[in-house]
């Protein structure tokens, strides 16, 4: 019994390993669980585990084990593990039973670098909350800072296209009036180009100002989580967005977040202080919040929502300058001795820009080739 269990832990210990450990391997590069022989031998593999008795086992089981050999040691090089292999596997199941799609979501990755060494693969400085891509993913990770700020541009470039169409439409509207007012049908074609670029631009300044909210959020979490055993209760509260039980404002975030990460606890910039406030956090927090909140929750108190297109797509500019700015300036203010993250572009607002380009030119294309 003692040999068929060994064999058993042996078995499914390398089977977790090798299973994860492809599934983060992207299919267009020859590997990942979708490459044919590797799937079968995984599958082949988990219905041996599943369904062979003790006898079974003790007779089948070294064998199994010496076909796998040769994957389980190309991967160990490649994702040399940081604990021992039946450790993983147990923390890989306990991390299944939480979320069994795994494929289709990914993974931590706090998680996988907790238990292997993943550098060889993924960039060390990705954020820990991260999801890792598997499967059909892989080679991909999520993070919603990403998205709200690739979102916030390609917004402005929608904004930014539906005004310049309605101002080529101009001569047209001119061509068409009589005496002195525009045609209605043309001005009902026209009007709904105008509420699109208004649409967008709007849209353009919530995701902006999310993606701040959500980077900064993003900044103190990856640090808390990386950083546990040296923080102080307080710290580790403030970094998860509260204070004695209680939310903090963004405010509040970006002024003590910085001072908790940076190594010299330097105050860079002060936000709550209206003496001390500068650019780009003033603009930022004076204009572009209230348009935001507006755009949100309007009130008649509140800053106007009825604005004309070209007045939209002005304020979606400068606040896609400003918000950018805001954010690398904060990321410099917690580490001042590292580059930009890469999985934001860098922060540069020109790649920003021509990213968003790149994705309305894509779709256009797309859908012009599957139209009929």
């Amino acid at each position: 019994m003692e040999i068929a269990f060994k064999i058993r832990h042996d078995l499914i210990s390398t089977f977790d390993y090798i299973r994860l450990t492809m599934s983060l391997f992207p299919a267009d590069k020859g590997g990942g669980i979708f490459n044919p022989t590797v799937s079968e031998a995984i599958e082949a593999t988990g219905v041996f585990i599943n369904s062979s008795n003790e006898k079974q086992l003790i007779s089948g089981g070294p064998a199994i084990l010496n076909a796998l050999d040769p994957i389980y040691q190309s991967l160990l090089n490649t994702f040399p593990p940081k604990k021992d292999l039946g450790i993983i596997s147990k923390s890989f199941h306990e991390l299944l039973e939480q979320d069994k799609s795994f494929l289709s979501y990914g993974i931590p990755f706090s998680w996988l670098d907790e238990h292997i060494d993943t550098s060889k693969v993924l960039n060390p400085e990705t954020p820990y909350h991260a999801r890792i891509g598997t499967g059909y993913h892989a080679g991909k990770f999520s993070l919603e800072e990403m998205y709200l700020m690739d979102d916030g541009f390609y917004f402005l470039v929608l904004a930014e296209n539906s005004t310049k169409l309605l101002i080529d439409l101009i001569p047209e509207n001119r061509r068409r009036g009589k005496d002195g007012y525009p045609d209605p049908d043309f001005y009902n074609e026209a009007l709904y180009i105008k509420l699109n670029a208004c649409s967008y631009a709007r849209n353009s300044i919530v995701n902006l100002f999310s993606f701040v909210e959500c980077l900064v959020n993003s900044i103190g979490y990856d640090y808390f989580l990386r950083n546990k055993s040296t923080l102080t209760d307080k710290e580790q509260e403030l970094l998860q967005g509260k204070r004695n039980g209680s939310f903090i404002s963004l405010e509040f975030k970006l002024e003590k977040f910085h001072q908790i990460i940076r190594p010299d606890k330097k105050q860079v910039f002060s936000v709550t202080d209206t003496k001390q406030i500068k650019e780009p956090f003033l603009t930022f927090l004076d204009e572009c919040k209230h348009q935001r909140d507006a755009a949100m929750h309007y009130s008649p108190n509140k800053k106007d929502i009825w604005l004309k297109p070209t007045d939209w797509t002005e304020k979606a500019k400068k606040y896609s300058v400003t918000t950018l700015e805001v954010a690398r300036q904060f990321w410099e203010a917690c580490y001042p001795d590292l580059d930009f993250p890469f999985y934001l572009r860098h922060l540069d607002y020109q790649a920003c820009y021509d990213g968003a380009v790149k994705r309305y030119n894509d779709s256009e294309q797309t859908k012009k080739n599957n139209s009929r």
